[in-house]
């Protein structure tokens, strides 16, 4: 492998903070670590196995503090030495002035009575016989999607038990931020059947405070408000096919699931509708499988998780290997 092949390989990846990592280094063991550092890819899917005592639930709020305060390993532009690249990384356009740029650029498109404008040098948006002009016509770089850091999580699990379990080890011990520190992220509990003493995260809760404070508000624009400024949101499987999810003109940039050898691969697939980017499974094929009770299901296969089939197929799976 030559030196550009390894620096491919690695833009694949996140960064973690200098602090972090030392108090990562400080927390977790050498497997746990390994399992986490796996999770920052810009992109796929990532497995971990989590034996009983491994402290798999541990594992995911590293796997949260690192996505959550990740960086990008490269700039696209950071070493641009274009004088047009630099115009374009500095000047930002409203959507109306957008609009009218487009329209210019492509006459095409937008005018009835187009003519080819590639022959009229007056009119051209393109003459750059003004060096200047150029400017007028630059839009903001495109950005990569997969270089873009992890900023809203969905964390599903098949039972409720399960995913109130994350939920009160993030109240109790919270994630780490940047320098290391412990803090509580925004988090939502969506969804019925919630444990009673995680009611303060419970998004029918937190639509009553709202609503106390601005009695006149409509109950679905709150709704939207908090799920848009919440980076965390939990739920069982089956309730992100709900229309309180789906009806969030939002997606996910990164899918947790927890329990996932043990949730049916139909139910695995509901909440990758939202377009997420990052896809980890957590589990441990060698324990329970998905509880089927029919027989001609379980003849079909219908009790195999997404887990146990990528696994299966050869897909690369770490190891939790400390017991405690």
């Amino acid at each position: 492998m030559n030196p550009t092949d390894n620096q491919v390989t690695q833009n694949q990846y996140f960064d973690i903070p200098e602090l972090l990592t030392e108090k990562m280094g400080q927390t977790y063991n050498f497997s746990q670590i390994n399992a986490i550092k796996e999770c920052l890819k810009k992109e796929g899917v990532t497995l971990i196995q989590g034996p009983p005592g491994t402290g798999k639930t541990t594992t995911i709020l590293g796997v949260l503090s690192v996505l959550l305060n990740s960086r990008s390993k490269t700039d696209k532009y950071q070493h641009s030495t274009s004088m047009a690249e630099e115009f374009r990384s500095e000047i930002v356009f409203t959507e109306k002035e957008k609009k009218a740029l487009y329209r210019k650029a492509q006459p095409w498109i937008y005018e009835d009575n187009y003519v080819d404008w590639q022959d009229d040098r007056e009119n051209n948006p393109f003459n750059t016989s003004d060096p200047y002009k150029e400017r007028t016509i630059l839009l903001p770089p495109i950005k990569d999607e997969t270089s873009i850091k992890p900023e809203k999580i969905l964390i599903c699990a098949p039972s409720n038990a399960a995913i109130d379990e994350i939920i009160r080890k993030i109240s109790e011990k919270g994630l780490m931020d940047a320098s290391g520190n412990a803090y509580i992220p925004s988090l939502v509990r969506i969804g019925p059947n919630y444990h009673p003493s995680l009611r303060m995260f419970a998004l029918e809760y937190l639509i009553e405070k709202e609503k106390e404070a601005n009695p006149g508000k409509q109950t679905e624009n709150i709704q939207n408000e908090i799920l848009k400024r919440t980076q965390i949101i939990c739920s069982t499987l089956s309730v992100t096919g709900s229309a309180l999810l789906t009806s969030f003109y939002q997606n996910f940039d990164t899918v947790v699931i927890d329990e996932a050898a043990q949730a049916v691969e139909i139910s695995t697939l509901i909440p990758l509708k939202y377009d997420c980017k990052r896809l980890i499974l957590i589990g441990d094929p060698k324990q329970l499988p998905a509880t089927v009770f029919s027989r001609v299901s379980q003849t079909m296969k219908y009790d195999q998780s997404l887990f146990y089939r990528l696994q299966r197929s050869g897909y690369p799976v770490h190891l939790l290997e400390v017991t405690y």
